[in-house]
């Protein structure tokens, strides 16, 4: 009995400490929040307070990742590369179309070695630049699923009402998000 008595009492104290600390944490956010109004408002002494919605968590995601940047770029990259190897085929190819003589490359009598050349590395070129690009996009996405997000801080929805520019009050609702020393992040 005593026992239970004892657990009892230490769980109640651990209960009531985890709930001030959350409490602080809130007000910390709150604070936070209403200090950047006061410095950020057009006319900080007409700031109202509405409402505070719920404080969540804020995580980031892959595209934040300077990996996801550099083959974003990658494949920005190769697929400008094709465009030009394929309008540079087109070209190749328009030029044989309007030209006096029809060049059969397949059988070699009559085609330009020099233009076949340049088709057959064209080719080459555009299927290994498609083979990258098409690599990039996979890779990219096998490390998207596999991203395992780092939580970055927390976000929280304000309602207020404030004086814009003109002097009219206005009823605004943003969402401040704020880092994991509950600092307000730009």
């Amino acid at each position: 009995m005593k026992k239970l008595i004892i657990f009892l009492i230490l769980t109640s104290i651990s209960i009531v400490t985890c709930k001030s600390k959350q409490e602080k944490k809130l007000d910390n956010i709150h604070k936070n929040v209403e200090n950047y109004l006061m410095i950020n408002l057009n006319d900080p002494s007409s700031y109202q307070s509405v409402e505070f919605g719920k404080v969540d968590s804020l995580f980031d995601n892959y595209s934040d990742t300077k990996q996801f940047t550099q083959i974003q770029d990658s494949i920005t990259t190769t697929i400008e590369s094709l465009d030009k190897s394929t309008n540079l085929f087109g070209s190749i190819s328009t030029e044989n179309a309007w030209s006096h003589v029809r060049y059969d490359w397949y059988s070699g009598s009559k085609f330009d070695k020099v233009e076949k050349h340049q088709i057959d590395s064209l080719n080459n070129e555009i299927d290994k630049l498609q083979k990258l690009s098409l690599y990039l996009i996979n890779r990219d996405k096998v490390l998207d699923s596999l991203y395992i997000p780092k939580f970055i801080g927390y976000t929280i929805e304000h309602k207020y009402r404030a004086k814009n520019k003109m002097g009219a009050l206005e009823l605004e609702d943003k969402v401040f998000k704020l880092d994991t020393n509950l600092k307000i992040k730009g």
